[in-house]
């Protein structure tokens, strides 16, 4: 495991896209300080003002114009929004409400504190596995296939803190991400199950 001490979260909010400013600055805050993260909670229009990761919640239909360069940045949108799948995104958090902003921290957290290797089981964007291993030879596998009321609006992440606890315990962890039913369909999910299963090694 990797050590947090130099970690930093900056959070970044666009005035438009936040009614509750002293409600959403504050959730934040709390999500940094239950981390033990540094970082800042911002109300802007200028996301380059990141100094490390960052989590930016930006206008509405607007881009995050951040990242590419070594830093884990995490979109937020606060409805269920397009997938943003820029190269210059860590991942998108969308459709949680404001609730999306505890969720991407967690993820930058996550990703910081053990990062995954991505194994593909599939062309889709959401056909991969986080692989986290523990280095042991001969450790068991622990597959995870998250939940979420088989939402768009939940994802793997929501599975990261169970399967790096899982890897403290000598687990090599696969978290499966898979095509949900509402946009794909029932069969296009199961399959996807089916497929990621057959790259557990």
């Amino acid at each position: 495991m990797r050590s947090m001490a130099d970690t930093r979260i900056d959070v970044l909010l666009h005035p438009d896209s936040v009614l509750a400013v002293r409600t959403a600055t504050d959730l934040a805050q709390r999500a940094l300080d239950a981390r033990g993260v540094a970082g800042d909670v911002v109300v802007t229009d200028d996301v380059s003002t990141a100094a490390g990761d960052a989590v930016v919640l930006p206008a509405p239909g607007g881009a995050v114009d951040l990242g590419g360069d070594g830093r884990c940045v995490v979109r937020v949108d606060l409805g269920l929004a397009e997938p943003d799948r820029s190269s210059n995104l860590f991942a998108h958090i969308r459709g949680r409400g404001l609730d999306g902003l505890r969720y991407a921290v967690d993820r930058v957290y996550h990703y910081r504190l053990h990062p995954a290797e991505v194994v593909r089981y599939g062309e889709h964007w959401e056909q991969r596995v986080e692989v986290r291993r523990c280095g042991r030879a001969g450790a068991p596998a622990a597959v995870l296939v998250h939940g979420g009321y088989w939402r768009e609006a939940f994802e793997l992440d929501s599975l990261d803190a169970i399967a790096i606890d899982l890897l403290s315990q000598g687990f090599d962890t696969w978290n499966i991400e898979y095509r949900r039913p509402a946009a794909h369909g029932w069969s296009t999910t199961t399959a996807d199950v089916e497929a990621a299963l057959s790259v557990v090694d």
